[in-house]
């Protein structure tokens, strides 16, 4: 060891021990600096060569350790790195891990947390709690906080406003709308993903996705969207075997119930999805495709698959006759080939076959129709030549009375000249 007189620079070229609380002054200079030198066998300082410093090299209160090449390295065998605040260690550390496993944070100890550096924030505070920290697991980083509550949690700042929030029991809020870009990922639970059932929210093949699914079992699970009125009850849209809306009292929307039929929330519409039936204000199709409870409107209905009644005018149809359809009538007391009241009342009436038997009479009618009128033509002109006839013959009687008056005239002067 060397002592420079003048300044009292010293210098030390092999193991040197120094007793406690030894201390190491500032020189003369302005600056009050107190530096402890390091440097290679030749005593070569600067930026080119092996060469490094510990203290406070300038007139700030800062204490640095520098290295002129090389990286600065705290390497204990055993322990950890901390670097604190506090003598106490407890708060506001940054802790080096000497571990040789990758894990998740326990609740009990430092000893098995992370490869590597793990950021601590804020130690443990009892043997129920865990520490607020951040460190490496398996191909991933944790962050950690003290127990797994929703009053604890992660806050996102933009500015001095909290931009999101995730709390400790996992529920995630955005203050304002939030967009997941991200693709459904089949293969989750392999990379990492947190197993067991869970609701989902992507981005997939040009689709918003919002899905219910078990990452354990692979299977997709009944899915509900809830709302209100703002009020306390609950509006929801519920996607199982089949879908469906619930406390819809007052509303026309359309849903499944639990058997998977579609109905509106006061039955407006209901869809019996097993026979493909509608009913429009009934759940009771009677079988048939449309069920309707109540009036029906439209500007046009088309009804096809029914025969027409065209037949009527075959040359080979036989056309009841009047006295036939009369003596039905007494009988039935409706007409032919169309149902009596007592049977529209029980089964109603199919629109195209009906309208096909009402065109079917109104054909005959007409064909009877231009009987009778072919009738009366010709009973019109039998009578026509009738009443010529008479008026000749009364002609021919005037005439003749005409010649007897005055054949009685020319009688009646020959014997007035004979007396």
């Amino acid at each position: 060891m060397t002592v420079q007189r003048g300044t009292g620079v010293t210098e030390m070229f092999s193991t040197f021990i120094m007793p406690s609380y030894s201390r190491i002054k500032g020189g003369p200079d302005p600056d009050n600096t107190a530096v402890l030198n390091f440097v290679d066998k030749n005593m070569s300082w600067g930026a080119s060569y092996k060469s490094g410093y510990i203290g406070m090299p300038n007139a700030s209160s800062n204490f640095y350790v520098g290295a002129n090449q090389g990286d600065i390295i705290l390497a204990p065998s055993t322990g950890n790195v901390n670097l604190s605040v506090s003598e106490s260690n407890k708060p506001n550390m940054i802790t080096y891990q000497n571990n040789a496993t990758l894990v998740a944070p326990p609740r009990i100890g430092l000893n098995n947390r992370s490869l590597g550096t793990k950021l601590l924030l804020y130690t443990q505070q009892s043997a129920i709690s865990s520490d607020f920290a951040l460190g490496l697991e398996n191909s991933h980083i944790w962050f950690s906080t003290s127990q797994n509550i929703g009053s604890h949690g992660f806050k996102f700042y933009g500015g001095e406003v909290v931009a999101a929030r995730l709390s400790a029991a996992g529920q995630f809020e955005t203050k304002l709308a939030g967009r997941f870009l991200g693709e459904v990922d089949p293969n989750g639970a392999a990379n990492g993903a947190i197993n067991g059932p869970g609701a989902e929210v992507a981005f997939n093949q040009g689709n918003a996705i919002v899905r219910g699914y078990n990452r354990t079992t692979s299977v997709y699970l009944p899915t509900q969207v809830v709302g209100g009125d703002n009020n306390a009850t609950a509006f929801s849209f519920k996607i199982s075997d089949g879908y469906y809306f619930t406390n819809l009292t007052n509303s026309s929307m359309l849903g499944t119930d639990a058997t998977g039929k579609l109905v509106s929330s006061n039955n407006i519409i209901y869809l019996d999805r097993a026979n493909n039936n509608v009913g429009i204000n009934t759940t009771d199709t009677k079988g048939y495709k449309l069920a309707v409870n109540g009036n029906v409107i439209a500007n046009k209905i088309t009804v096809k698959a029914y025969p027409w009644a065209d037949f009527v005018f075959d040359d080979n149809y036989k056309l009841p006759s009047l006295a036939s359809v009369e003596a039905f009538i007494k009988q039935h007391k409706h007409l032919p080939n169309i149902p009596s009241a007592k049977e529209v009342a029980e089964n109603g009436i199919e629109v195209g076959e009906m309208n096909s038997k009402l065109l079917q009479t109104i054909e005959e009618l007409t064909l009877h129709a231009i009987a009778q009128e072919k009738q009366i033509t010709a009973q019109k002109d039998a009578l026509s030549n009738y009443q010529e006839q008479l008026s000749k013959q009364a002609k021919l009687i005037n005439e003749q009375q005409q010649a007897m008056k005055l054949m009685m005239e020319k009688l009646e002067k020959l014997l007035e000249v004979k007396q």
